[in-house]
């Protein structure tokens, strides 16, 4: 199979070069918006973690569970896709969720607010010069 060549040009950032002519360079902060929605249909108990992403905290040994009777329905809304800034964030803490459910408020969640590639960014989010 023969690979037709795309026709390039600068993309104006040294440390990426040159990207095909039809792309364009957007700062991640214009493709993303803060979910602050209340409550999910899935009442789970999300945790984002640097090790596992955001996983149902019930999965994790050693974790401080809210009190039995939380309100959980006043918890922020993570939906399957979505980002979570975790409180490590200076870290590498951008975690992403395969999971529907609820987290602390005092998370930022994100979602896309364009079809994007979400495995890029789940990769890129986890590179030091992505957030520095």
């Amino acid at each position: 199979m023969v690979q037709k060549m795309r026709k390039m040009k600068d993309s104006a950032i040294e440390w990426i070069g040159e990207i095909p002519e039809g792309w364009e360079v957007v700062k991640a902060k214009y493709l993303f918006a803060q979910r602050n929605e209340k409550g999910n249909s899935a009442l789970v108990l999300l945790s984002p973690t640097q090790k596992y992403g955001v996983i149902p905290q019930s999965q994790l040994e050693g974790v401080v569970q809210v009190k039995e009777n939380t309100d959980l329905r006043t918890f922020k809304t993570i939906h399957i896709g979505d980002f979570v800034i975790s409180l490590r964030s200076f870290q590498g803490g951008f975690e992403f969720s395969n999971y529907e459910g609820v987290c602390s408020p005092a998370y930022q969640v994100l979602h896309a607010t364009k079809d994007l590639s979400n495995d890029f960014f789940r990769l890129s989010f986890q590179i030091r010069w992505f957030y520095q």
